[in-house]
This record gives structure tokens, sequence and C-alpha cells, in this order.
């Protein structure tokens, strides 16, 4: 009668350690699947953040590009109004000089 016993232990033990390791081969393909799930989010949001900074930068050159061509407008224009007023200044100062010329020499008549 112990015999039985003895094999309905060795079963039920059996039992156990068939479940215990389906219950483990259940963890690990599931702890797997969350690995690449898990990666899988991550790569997303890389590739996310990245198209993101991508266009931030994208629109920083646009930007920074347009700046670029106004301040060179300004820049332009600046120099244009300075040429005029050297222009301007050298031509009044020729004129101040003949009118000198003109002095002095009425001057000497006298």
């Amino acid at each position: 009668q112990a015999q039985p016993e003895v094999a309905e232990h060795e079963a039920e033990d059996a039992i156990r350690r068939l479940q215990y390791r389906r219950e483990t081969v259940e963890y690990q393909e599931l702890s797997e699947q969350l690995h690449r799930f898990s990666q899988e989010c991550v790569e997303s949001q890389v590739l996310q953040a990245t198209g993101q900074i991508k266009s931030e930068y994208t629109q920083m050159v646009e930007d920074a590009s347009k700046r670029e061509s106004h301040l060179l407008s300004e820049l332009h224009t600046a120099f244009t109004e300075v040429n005029k007023a050297h222009l301007m200044a050298t031509t009044r100062a020729n004129e101040w000089a003949e009118e000198v010329r003109a002095l002095e020499s009425t001057s000497r008549d006298w």
C-alpha cells in the first residue's frame, strides 16, 4: 500500500515540476515579448524625437538665413548711404576749395 502512495506523490511532484517548467517558459516568452515591445517603443520615440529635432533645426536654419538676408540688405543700404555722404562731402570740399582759390586769387588782385 505504501507503493501507490509513493507513486501518487511522485506523480504529483512530476506534475508540479511540469507546471513550473511551463510557467517558467511562459514567463520567459512574456519577458522576451515585453523586451521587444520596449525596444520598439524606444526606437519609435527616438525616431519621433529625431524628426522633431530635424524639423526644429531646419526651421532655425531658415530663420537664420532670413535674418542674414535682412541684415545684408540693411548693410548694403548703409554702405550706399555712406558712399552718398562721402560723395557729397567730397563734392562740397572741392567746391569750398575752388571758392577759397577764387578768393585768394581776387585778394591777390587787390
